[in-house]
């Protein structure tokens, strides 16, 4: 009989890339919840620049390998949050790989953006 491997975590098959940022800011989705925002005690910062993102901004809540997305829930104050170019509301919602989702977009802030790819995709 074959010895049979556990199948990866999904936990680390994700990554978030800051989109717009002179370097590059990669970030793995280790855990979950996971937690962005301005506030240090967050699993992603945001640069304090980012002036319209809350300090707790947006919670990752779980991925899924297989369907390549993760569930995600805006928890900021005003609702600054856009999954493409739809605003999403307090309700978690699903990002598919390749997404772009931003943060705290106004007529005046551009917004902090970043895209969700799968792990292996950093590696072609």
């Amino acid at each position: 009989t074959p010895l049979r491997v556990a199948p990866p975590s999904n936990t680390a098959l994700f990554e978030l890339v800051a989109v717009d940022v002179m370097d590059q800011q990669v970030i793995t989705l280790g855990s979950f919840p996971f937690l962005i925002g301005r506030d240090f005690d967050c699993q992603w910062t945001v640069p304090a620049l980012n002036v319209m993102v809350s300090r707790r901004h947006l919670m990752v809540l779980s991925a899924d390998v297989h369907l390549q997305r993760i569930q995600i829930q805006d928890i900021s104050r005003y609702g600054l949050t856009l999954l493409g170019n739809e605003r999403i509301g307090p309700e978690p919602v699903s990002m598919a790989a390749g997404e772009t989702l931003t943060l705290g977009k106004t007529d005046e802030y551009q917004g902090f953006a970043f895209v969700l790819r799968l792990k292996s995709q950093t590696h072609l």
